[in-house]
Formats: C-alpha cells, sequence, structure tokens
C-alpha cells in the first residue's frame, strides 16, 4: 500500500509540472460538457432486481467523518462530494452508493457524475473504473464489451479548467450500454498538496478484485452500480409477463381444446419498476405437434408489436387427437438486432377428443348460461320501454365446450298482426354468442326461444319466455322528442312484413334503411345503434313493399310514441280475407293501398277504401 501510494505521489508531481489536462474518454462532445458543474439533475429510479450483492468488507462510503485537508480521513465521501445529473431532466432522487442499484431510464441517452474537493484543493487527475453485464439469458449474464469484469476500463474524467477542484464524466449510456446491462464503477481521485495523493471511493482498490468471469459475483470494490431499464422486470419469464389461453390450457383444472377448436395465447406485460405501463416489443410463439409419433414444429409471431397486450397473429390448430408442446422468446429490438431476450418454459397440452353437450337431452338451460339486457326472463316484469332493445346471449361455462350454431326464433305481436321467424346468433367468442331483438312499438310483444348446437351438431333448445313493451322511457329531451313506428300488413294473408325498405325526412334532413327482421321501421341513429328520437314537427315517410311505394305525412307533436300501418297486397286478395282484416284504431291508419285483386267483386271494396282512408289522411293529424 506504501509502494502505491508512492507510486501516486510520483505520477501527481510529473502531472502537476506538465499541468495536463485530461479528458473524458466515455464523454459525449464537449459542447455538452460546460465549465463549471453540468446543469440539471436526474430521474433516478429505485433498484432493478438483477443488482449483484455488495461485500461486506467494503468501506462505508457514507459514514459520517471530519474532513481532512491532508486527505487522512478513511472515509472518501468526507474529502469528495460526488452528485449525478441527467441533460433535460428537472427532477431528482438519490443515486446510492452500492448495494444500491439505480435504474436509468431505457430512453436516457445517459447522464453526469459530478465530484469537487471540500477544500478546494486541485485535482491533478480522476480516473473513473467501469465494468458490467448484459442482461441475463436463461440464467447467464455475458460481460459488456469493452468493460468486462475480469479486465474493467478506466477513463478519466473532465477536470474543469477555472476551477480545478471540480471534475465530470458522462456516461454515454445509449452508445456504450444497451438496455439490461448492469453497470459497476468507482473513483480514483489525485490532488495537490495530499497525503496521501490518491484516494479510492472503493477500499484501496480501483479495479475489481477475486471476480468470476463473465459476472458481478465475488466482486468487491463498486462504489456504485446503475442498471439500464430493460422492458422486463427480471429475467423470470413469469415474472416479467402473465401468460393466458383460450381455452385455458394451463390452468387447473385444464380445458383440452375440442376438436374443432383452436387455440389463441395472450401476453400481458408487468409493469417494470419506475414505469406506469409495460409493453411486449416483440416475440414469437414455437411449437412442436406430434400427431401419432410424428413431431412437426411451427412457429407463430405476436401482434401487435410494443403493446401491453399481445396475442398470437394465427391461432393455433385444431389439431385432433394430438400433444403440442410450446415455448415462447420475446425481445426488444436493437441495432438491427434483439437484446433483453426472454424465455418462457415449455408447455404442454393434448387437443380433447370431447366438446359436446354434457348433458345433450336436458335442454339448453342444463348445458348454458341465458342472460337478457335488460333483463325480461322470469321472475322479472317482462316489460320493457318501447325502442329499448333487448341483448339476448347464450355462455358455455365449461371452455373446451364451443357453440357450433345458435339462433333466436321469435314471433312478434301488435294489435293483432304478427310476424315469426329467426335472428341468427353472433359469435362474441367460441363458447359464447348473442342476439339483440329491436327495440318494440308500444304495447308491441315478443315470444322467443333459443337453439344451439356443439361442434358435433347435437342441438338443444329452451322453453317460450314473452315480453312486451311499455311507454317510451324518459329522456333529457322527451319534451322535445318522440319516436314513432310504421309497419306494412301483408293483406293477402302473410301478415306483417319484414324488411321492408323506407325513407324518412324533412325540410333538413333524411334518412334511408330497412325495417327490423321482426316487421316493423322505426328512425335509425346514424351510424349507431337503435332508434331515434325525433324533434316534434312534420315527416314525410315512404315505404316500398312488393314493388311499390306508400308514402304519406307524419307529424309528431307529444311525446307518446305510436305505430303507422300501411295495408299491401302481395298477390290476388280472397274474399273470405275481408272478414280477416284487423279493426285498427283510427289514429293508426294513414294510408290504404291494394296489390292486384284477382276478385273483381273485391274491387269496389277497395276503391271505397281508399278514398276513405285519402280523406283520412287530410283530416287526421298525429
Amino acid at each position: 500500500m506504501k509502494n502505491r501510494a508512492a507510486a501516486g505521489v510520483r505520477v501527481g508531481l510529473i502531472l502537476l509540472a506538465a499541468l495536463l489536462t485530461v479528458g473524458s474518454g466515455l464523454a459525449v462532445p464537449t459542447s455538452h460538457l460546460s465549465a463549471g458543474v453540468p446543469g440539471g439533475v436526474a430521474t433516478l429510479y429505485p433498484a432493478a432486481p438483477t443488482a449483484p450483492a455488495g461485500s461486506a468488507a467494503r468501506v462505508a462510503l457514507a459514514s459520517p467523518a471530519t474532513p481532512s485537508p491532508l486527505w487522512k480521513s478513511p472515509y472518501f465521501t468526507s474529502d469528495v462530494n460526488v452528485s449525478f445529473s441527467m441533460p433535460g431532466v428537472s427532477t431528482f432522487s438519490s443515486f446510492g452508493h452500492e448495494p444500491t442499484t439505480n435504474v436509468i431510464p431505457m430512453w436516457a441517452n445517459g447522464f453526469y457524475m459530478n465530484l469537487s474537493v471540500l477544500d478546494l484543493k486541485p485535482i491533478v487527475y480522476a480516473n473513473v473504473t467501469i465494468w458490467g453485464t448484459t442482461w441475463p439469458v436463461q440464467g447467464r449474464t455475458t460481460p459488456v464489451t469493452g468493460f468486462e469484469p475480469a479486465d474493467p476500463t478506466t477513463r478519466p474524467m473532465e477536470i474543469n479548467s477555472t476551477h480545478r477542484y471540480m471534475a465530470s464524466f458522462y456516461f454515454n449510456d445509449y452508445r456504450y450500454f444497451w438496455p439490461g446491462d448492469t453497470i459497476a464503477f468507482n473513483l480514483t481521485v489525485t490532488a495537490l498538496n495530499s497525503t496521501p495523493s490518491t484516494i479510492y471511493s472503493a477500499d484501496e482498490y480501483n479495479y475489481p478484485m477475486n471476480c468470476v468471469t463473465g459476472t458481478l459475483t465475488g466482486c468487491d470494490d463498486a462504489s456504485w452500480i446503475f442498471f439500464v431499464q430493460s422492458p422486463w422486470v427480471s429475467p423470470d419469464f413469469n415474472s416479467s409477463v402473465l401468460l393466458t389461453t383460450s381455452p385455458s390450457v394451463l390452468t387447473t383444472p385444464g380445458f383440452d381444446p375440442n376438436p374443432y377448436q383452436p387455440l389463441q395465447v395472450y401476453l400481458t406485460a408487468i409493469v417494470p419498476p419506475g414505469l406506469t405501463v409495460g409493453t411486449i416489443p416483440d416475440g414469437i410463439l414455437t411449437y412442436t405437434v406430434d400427431q401419432n409419433g410424428v413431431p412437426s414444429t411451427f412457429s407463430e409471431y405476436f401482434v401487435p408489436l410494443n403493446h401491453t397486450t399481445v396475442q398470437l397473429q394465427q391461432a393455433i390448430g385444431p389439431y385432433p387427437n394430438s400433444t403440442v408442446q410450446f415455448n415462447i422468446t420475446l425481445w426488444l429490438p436493437w441495432e438491427a438486432g434483439a437484446i433483453c431476450r426472454l424465455y418462457s418454459p415449455y408447455y404442454n397440452f393434448t387437443w380433447s377428443k370431447n366438446g359436446g353437450w354434457w348433458y345433450p337431452n336436458q335442454g339448453l338451460l342444463a348445458n348454458l348460461e341465458l342472460t337478457t339486457f335488460p333483463n325480461v326472463l322470469p321472475p322479472a316484469s317482462g316489460i320493457v320501454g318501447a325502442g329499448q332493445p333487448v341483448n339476448v346471449s347464450i355462455h358455455e361455462l365449461t371452455e373446451n365446450v364451443s357453440i357450433s350454431s345458435a339462433q333466436l326464433n321469435f314471433l312478434f305481436t301488435d294489435g293483432g298482426r304478427t310476424h315469426s321467424g329467426v335472428i341468427p346468433m353472433a359469435s362474441a367468442s367460441s363458447n359464447t354468442t348473442y342476439a339483440v331483438i329491436p327495440g318494440l312499438p308500444p304495447g308491441a310483444s315478443v315470444r322467443f326461444f333459443l337453439g344451439a348446437k356443439d361442434v358435433f351438431g347435437h342441438p338443444v333448445f329452451s322453453q317460450n319466455f314473452t315480453y312486451s313493451a311499455g311507454p317510451q322511457p324518459a329522456t333529457p329531451y322527451a319534451n322535445l322528442h318522440s319516436m314513432f313506428f310504421f309497419e306494412a300488413l301483408d293483406i293477402a294473408g302473410t301478415g306483417l312484413v319484414p324488411g321492408f325498405n323506407f325513407t324518412l325526412s324533412n325540410t333538413t334532413w333524411s334518412e334511408s334503411w330497412t325495417a327490423t327482421t321482426l316487421g316493423f321501421g322505426a328512425a335509425v341513429v346514424p351510424r349507431g345503434i337503435g332508434f331515434l328520437a325525433l324533434a316534434f314537427g312534420n315527416y314525410v315517410l315512404q315505404v316500398t313493399a312488393f314493388g311499390r311505394v306508400y308514402s304519406t305525412v307524419i307529424s309528431v307533436t307529444n311525446q307518446t310514441p305510436f305505430t303507422v300501418v300501411f295495408y299491401v297486397a302481395s298477390g290476388p286478395v280472397q274474399v273470405s280475407s275481408t272478414s280477416a282484416l284487423p279493426v285498427l284504431p283510427a289514429t293508426a291508419f294513414v294510408g290504404v293501398a291494394s296489390g292486384a285483386v284477382a276478385l273483381l267483386m273485391v274491387r269496389p271494396w277497395f276503391i271505397e277504401r281508399r278514398k276513405r282512408m285519402e280523406e283520412e289522411q287530410r283530416r287526421v293529424t298525429l
């Protein structure tokens, strides 16, 4: 130690005689280094999980001591003040001594280390010794190129030419250190007229001692450690990423896919320390399918890139009666390459031979969960507001039992006018489907039942359910708006006409649409769902049915919704059909038109009926 100190004194005298100023080896261009201590302070996040352990033999750097003008104090920080700053960052939290591992944001280009001698003695030279390791891959780290722990790099600090008791050094992270790197460093400072001439920030050494090649294990002389932020919480896959599948083949109990069901895989990033959100930059799933002892390997990428939650671009399978093994590799794209690789364990599952209804002879409700919104099922009242749509959904609780198809069978009734039909149910997932029954005119009702098939084509059915429409629900504009409905009744005997075309307009607005499959129409919300409440005023309504156009003027003058009925004919009308015509309130009649009438004895009746309804159009205001 004495020989080392004497050598330091000789070097110091030579350097002082030459008035040598040493530049920084890791520094950015000199325009980034000010004459004084660089301005700005850094946001430095809490410790990362990959921090190497400190040594018990290390000097306690932060221990209080009385500064000595001859540097006779055993404590480095009693003679030298060290601080850290980051350009462009106005907030600061302490850059802690080892064993604290300070986290540098991934987006940061680098940061400054600044020092000053407390008793203002001129600095002859100040060196930074640096070493580090990369992000651990499958439990192993590698040395950072040029900064190997077994052969650390020593770089000079930039000494302030005006205030020679000050120096600075720029850690150029973006150039030398990548996300996931763990970097350790310490300081050696030599000053004029000091005894000893050189002091060290860690123990009596300024280079790693007893280091195991390729790791930081056993190094006992780091003064500070920092971790360049990675997208992952830790090298452990399950600590950094939440893995789920549909169906859930990895849960207990697992739900192996049925012979017709593909497997989708989802990944959700766990938020690393210091960040508000985590992302998955890029990744791939590799899987091997074993069919009858013959393995085949495939791969599929995750999408979308750099999002918190990603899924396979294409779901896997199905591969009936096969065993599948898969694993996942994630990484951060970097300079046309990949860093911070993360590897999952291997997972296994088997495609099931099953997947049909568990209770195929006990009906739909024994196999599926039925819900409606709003609730119209017993013991609910079964009454909804006029114009209120009803969402009907069925869900299979067992994830590997799929619904291959489903439909809603209905009978719509309004004042004796009826229409029956089917609404196909849409798939929300492999085991959930739904259908929307449009909002009904006031006083109308719907009776419906459901049918569904499993992947093997076995059907199950529900019982009938019925609900009706009451008054129009209250809205913030109910005092100025209301809605009306319109129907086309085929007097040839087929009942209400579904899906007819219509145009509704006033002096400033117009829309053309089709009536519902139930057999009625109403103004619809543009580019939306549901019916539109119209402002009070006059509207022209045109209805097209069986190749003919029927038109009338509608006046909306109050909050009470109403229904307008058009009489149309799809073909010849039998004489007996006159006795079956429904009796409707006069306020519901706005137009009557006939189709071709085969029997001449019916024609005078239609002519008289039409004259009366035309007079009614001119007289009645709705």
